[in-house]
């Protein structure tokens, strides 16, 4: 996520894009990102809770890559997502 000047970058495992989007923000430590806090993180959990909000959007010229966006509070937020392969 890039979100008022810093990278925050963590991993999840899920069926699909839209699917870790979500699960990023249930596991969201908020402890580790400045200005975000169990109010704004609640938020981001419900719109992205409602299908119109959460539709991501593949990069054009990359492969298995999306983006997301959110505005929450009047606080940009962009969200990328890279789908990587799990060894077995």
């Amino acid at each position: 996520m890039d979100f008022e000047g810093g990278a925050y970058i963590a991993q999840v495992t899920a069926k699909n894009e839209s699917a870790a989007i979500r699960e990023w923000a249930t596991t969201l430590d908020t402890a580790v990102i400045p200005r975000i806090g169990k109010k704004i993180k609640a938020r981001m959990q419900q719109l992205l809770s409602e299908d119109e909000v959460d539709n991501p959007v593949a990069i054009h010229g990359c492969i298995q890559v999306w983006c997301d966006t959110l505005s929450v509070s009047g606080r940009f937020m962009l969200l990328t997502i890279i789908k990587t392969a799990q060894d077995a």
